[in-house]
This record gives structure tokens, sequence and C-alpha cells, in this order.
């Protein structure tokens, strides 16, 4: 799946859709068995949509899971910066 493709965009766009339902497992889970398909590109986006999930739903853990892996991609992402400067002591 490449970053362009209307593939792409529409398993986003759902995802963001079941965001906006509040059915944050959801949108985390709809990416998560996207992502083998995906291209590298399009990883910042759809880690970037499973952390906006799961920060939204108070899942920590989750969030801070792909925090990390943004910040591995590229860690000037400022909701990622912020999120976790606020994780450190």
């Amino acid at each position: 799946m490449k970053l362009e493709s209307d593939e792409f965009a529409n398993v986003v766009r759902q995802s963001a859709a079941l965001r906006g339902n509040h059915d944050f497992a959801g949108a985390i889970a709809l990416i998560e068995s996207n992502l083998a398909q995906m291209e590298p590109d399009c990883l910042v986006n759809a880690y970037l949509e499973c952390f906006y999930a799961a920060k939204e739903a108070g899942m920590q853990k989750k969030a801070s899971e792909y925090a990390h892996k943004l910040a591995a991609i590229d860690s000037q992402i400022p909701t990622v910066k912020a999120f976790l400067k606020g994780q450190k002591p």
C-alpha cells in the first residue's frame, strides 16, 4: 500500500471515522491489521493515527508505544515530542 494510494487514504479515513465515533480500539485495530501491507513511507501517518487514538482513549501504554515508534522515524513531530517530554520524570 503506497502513501498516495486510495487504499491507504481509505484506511486512514476509516480509522479517523472510528476515532470520531469514540471507537479507539477499532481505529487502532484497523491500522494495525493493515501495517504489513504498507510501504515504509506510510508508517508516520499510520502510527500517528494509532497514537492519536490511543491518547484520546487514555491508553497511555499504547500511546507511548506509538510515540516511541514515531520518534524513531521523526523526532520533530510536535505532539509526539510534547507527549514524550511529559512522560519523563
